[in-house]
């Protein structure tokens, strides 16, 4: 047996000391590649209109007037989803609305421009024999109404009405369709009601019952409020809509609208607010936020409630709820009222946009913090659904541009986690994200 002195044992300690500080010096390897980043931003540009949003169910559908997509909160992946064929029209802002079956209803309005007629000459005679130049008369454009419906699990939408403003007595022409206002769709037993309203002040409030193969007739009048200047239909549910209605006068209109009757029947006005979230729980209206006027309160702190049943207005609690706001985006859980983001006094990003928001449990009256870590970046205007499992967050803008990313927020876990931006789909095989047009 060969023996191993004591100096031996000790050179080849030194010799494996050595080694290793020589490959400690050595330029490591690759790193490991890390997970793509979620993007932020759609591979195409939205266009200067804001993007309508509906929840079918089970999807989230995004229109911007041309593209149409899906995205399977599950799945966390996008699909293009068939939009409706509207041509190349001058299309206003876009709207969507969700049926009680999962379908969407799509509605919006268009420009047409007329034809001058044509003179049969440039100049004519008049009474007297005078010579008088026949000045041709300017385009003139007419607004359209476009709706479309798209049933579960069909793959093209089915045209509905294609209605002129000239159509309705009850309504004037106008020059500019942005003056008309899509406030929301309710299903009767016999076809679909589109509200419609004015921001010129004086023009009535209307719901078109729309039956389909340009079939149409108006709900009745009854006391149905005029046009104040700024106005809002909020599709309560459970055979009623409310609306409401806030003038440049702060008057302050509530009505509500009851499918059986078709009668309209005015209730006891909240506080005078406009630009404010909202969301139905059922058998109660909340209303949270939004404007008054243009002075030191131009902020509204604070919300209210209104009961069907009892035909009253409750204030929310104030202590640990949200910071005064507008253009908040809220939903009803089933058992809690969601309120986050909009514009308050005290937001972190341009214009005022905040990221914060807060939960309410109407039995326990009180509220608690959303976590700021995984939420979305702060903006106005999101659109806001409830999945049966999670608060879904979508669009909205800050400043001037308007996003098209957002977050799921899960009230059991009580944790945010990020949505893919419109248009993005990720690769299971290699895990990279990939446009899907």
């Amino acid at each position: 047996m060969c023996k191993i002195g004591t100096s031996s044992l000790f050179a080849l300690a030194c010799l494996l000391v050595l080694v290793q500080a020589a490959r400690a010096g050595e330029p490591a390897g690759p790193p490991a590649p890390s997970p793509a980043a979620m993007p932020t931003q759609p591979p195409f540009a939205f266009p200067v209109v804001p993007p309508a949003a509906a929840w079918t169910g089970k999807e989230m559908v995004v229109w911007d007037g041309k593209r149409c997509f899906a995205l399977d909160p599950a799945k966390c992946a996008w699909r293009i989803h068939p939009a409706p064929p509207i041509g190349e029209p001058d299309l206003d802002v876009p709207s969507l609305f969700s049926l009680r079956n999962g379908g969407l209803i799509a509605a919006f309005w268009g420009f047409e421009k007329r034809k001058p007629p044509r003179p049969r000459g440039w100049s004519h005679l008049n009474k007297v024999g005078l010579r008088v130049d026949l000045e041709l008369p300017e385009d003139r454009v007419r607004t359209i109404l476009h709706v479309f419906r798209l049933d579960p699990g069909a793959e093209r939408w089915t045209r509905l009405i294609e209605l002129r403003v000239r159509s309705i007595a009850d309504l004037p022409e106008l020059e500019d369709g942005r003056h008309l206002v899509i406030g929301g769709v309710t299903e009767p037993k016999e076809g679909v009601v589109l509200f419609v309203n004015s921001n010129m002040p004086g023009c009535p409030t209307l719901g078109i019952r729309v039956l389909g193969s340009d079939a149409w007739k108006l709900v009745a009048r009854g006391n149905a409020p005029d046009s104040t200047g700024t106005d809002t239909a909020v599709v309560a549910g459970g055979g009623k809509v409310l609306y409401f209605g806030y003038g440049h006068r702060r008057c302050n209109l509530w009505s509500v609208w009851d499918e059986a009757s078709d009668t309209w029947t005015v209730l006891q006005p909240c506080r005078p607010r406009y630009d404010f979230a909202h969301a139905f729980s059922g058998d109660a209206l909340f209303v949270f936020g939004g404007a008054e006027g243009t002075g030191e309160d131009y902020i509204v702190p604070g919300g209210s409630f209104f009961r069907f049943a009892e035909n009253l207005w409750s204030d929310l609690p104030l202590e640990g709820g949200p910071s005064g706001r507008r253009s908040a985006s809220s939903c009803w859980t089933g058992t809690r009222l969601v309120v986050w983001g909009g514009l308050d006094d005290e937001g972190e990003a341009e214009r005022g946009c905040t990221g914060k928001g807060a939960m309410l449990d109407p039995a326990s009256k009180t509220w608690s913090a959303l976590p700021r870590e995984g939420a979305p970046s702060p903006r106005e205007r999101a659109a806001c659904f409830w999945t049966g499992r999670e608060v879904l967050l979508w669009g909205g803008r800050c400043g001037y541009k308007w996003l098209a990313d957002g977050g799921a927020f899960d009230p059991e876990r009580g944790a945010w986690r990020p949505l893919p931006a419109t248009g993005w789909v990720k690769d299971p095989a290699t895990g990279e994200w990939k446009s899907i047009q």
